[in-house]
């Protein structure tokens, strides 16, 4: 077996940016006896043998992007956000066969370096930012708080007696000549976007950016509640052509953007009045799902008794009414710690 010789005073150096080590340069030496090049027939002599020194390097735990330290659940190591990113084998002149291999290391997020960093959470580190956005809306939540419940916007004018423009109008006989209308403001939201890159061993990327992008997630994930995130964009390029000799499959660098909302990304329908082309300040709120998650205010298989006066009472199979105002379970959902679990594979 050769020899390695880690760690040369003259190449061990690292970089640090405010307070956190961001690069690692080390030097390895992998020395071949004559009898070990002679093997096989000389197989491993000339670029053979920087291909066996890299092998020798895997069987030894430096592989490519394995995490540098120890214990990778050590979060008290300088040197714990660091993974191997590049190998670069040279022969050097000795006599019967020396390779040096520099290895240099790169913090988590500076590039394609992602692997899953808890084994069976799931976890990942990436890139974000926050900003406002604006949209158009007829409700609200009071003060802001996501913890309340949307309330309707509702507006009210009363016409005086002299204004004859108004016997048409449909007025509620408890307030002579008075409409109500629901409103509508732009206000903004807080919007979060988040990505993450990193190394993905797959013979059919396009399966994999279909699986997750349109998807909402289907438990809470970056500390927010499910169904407000979504996967916006998956993009990637081969890193390797050649299958992986451990997984047998390309290698290819991926990049996933992902999209906050805090009101969720499932549409919401409301009924609209055709006269005034708004919700009517009456309408229902549905609190009851069916088989298929649509959201209905009158219990979905179950007899509803006539109600004097209430055609509606009879629409709808079974009597199920939908509600005014429902979540229509359009999107898919998918658990975004089971996809990343099994995703960021590294080859440790």
């Amino acid at each position: 077996m050769p020899t390695l010789h880690l760690d040369h005073t003259s190449n061990l150096s690292c970089e640090e940016d405010r307070g956190v080590i961001r690069s690692l340069n080390r030097r390895a030496l992998v020395e071949f006896t004559k009898a070990e090049l002679d093997a096989d027939g000389g197989a491993i002599r000339n670029q053979g043998v920087l291909a066996a020194a890299l092998d020798h390097l895997d069987s030894q735990g430096l592989v490519y992007l394995s995490r540098l330290a120890n214990n990778p659940q050590d979060a008290t190591s300088r040197f714990n956000s660091l993974v191997m990113v590049k190998r670069s084998p040279a022969l050097l002149d000795k006599d019967p066969a020396w390779v040096e291999v520099m290895l240099t290391y790169n913090h988590i997020l500076d590039g394609h370096n992602q692997e899953v960093i808890a084994p069976g959470t799931g976890l990942i580190y990436g890139k974000g930012k926050c900003s406002i956005v604006e949209k158009t809306t007829n409700f609200f939540r009071a003060n802001g708080d996501p913890s309340k419940e949307k309330a309707l916007i509702v507006v009210s004018h009363t016409y005086p007696v002299s204004d004859t423009r108004i016997g048409g109008l449909p007025f509620d006989s408890r307030f002579p000549r008075t409409i109500f209308q629901i409103g509508e403001i732009k206000v903004p939201f807080t919007q979060i976007n988040y990505n993450a890159q990193g190394i993905v061993y797959t013979d059919n990327p396009v399966a994999v950016a279909v699986s997750i992008v349109a998807k909402v997630n289907s438990v809470a994930w970056q500390g927010q509640k499910p169904k407000t995130w979504i996967c916006t964009e998956a993009a990637w390029e081969s890193n390797d052509q050649a299958s992986d000799p451990v997984n047998s499959r390309p290698i290819y660098k991926f990049h996933f953007e992902f999209q906050h909302n805090s009101d969720g990304w499932q549409p919401t329908v409301v009924f609209n009045d055709k006269e005034t082309g708004l919700p009517p300040i009456g309408v229902i709120r549905a609190t009851i799902e069916d088989e298929n998650g649509v959201v209905r205010y009158r219990p979905w298989n179950k007899p509803i008794p006539p109600l004097p006066g209430d055609q509606l009472a009879e629409i709808g199979p079974d009597n199920a009414i939908a509600g005014g105002i429902w979540e229509v379970p359009a999107l898919a959902a998918k658990d975004y710690n089971q996809f990343f679990r099994g995703l960021f594979e590294g080859r440790n």
